[in-house]
């Protein structure tokens, strides 16, 4: 019983990543979407904002930290978000709950990346680096990649 609850509060922290549906939004509407989720949800965080980044991190005691780190052009529209996972089953929920997206249709470039077609234009990839799970994506048309 106690695994099941601990994969259970793994799941849900882990699958949050809904990032192909905010790439290209506006700096403040992303703001203001997440600082409203973590309000209802209870969920503690530390927030850090520069010109081209916002960053969330999550840090309950209760479930892994996980940080958010979006990335927005001069127009202020979010072109790159990055999900930063401690464990390596947070990282493939995330990627399984953009892949169950069924309107992204996301087509499969190569072991470890994505690619939504149009309207989405999103590549979506993975990166293992220094002991952190990276679930990455980008605005991209096809043609770029």
């Amino acid at each position: 019983m106690k695994k099941f609850l601990l994969l259970l509060i793994l799941t849900v922290t882990c699958c949050i990543s809904y990032s192909q549906d905010i790439i290209l939004d506006k700096k403040s509407k992303i703001k203001k979407r997440l600082e409203k989720y973590y309000l209802e949800t209870n969920r503690k965080y530390f927030f850090a904002e520069t010109d081209s980044t916002l960053t969330y991190t999550l840090t309950d005691s209760v479930t892994l930290p996980a940080t958010y780190v979006y990335y927005f052009n001069r127009q202020n529209r979010c072109i790159k978000q990055e999900t930063i996972y401690t464990r390596d089953l947070c990282l493939q929920n995330g990627i399984q709950e953009s892949l169950n997206n069924k309107y992204a249709k996301w087509e499969k470039l190569g072991p470890e990346s994505y690619y939504a077609k149009f309207p989405y234009n999103t590549l979506m990839e993975t990166v293992k680096e220094n002991g952190q799970f990276i679930l990455r994506y980008v605005h991209k048309k096809r043609k770029e990649l």
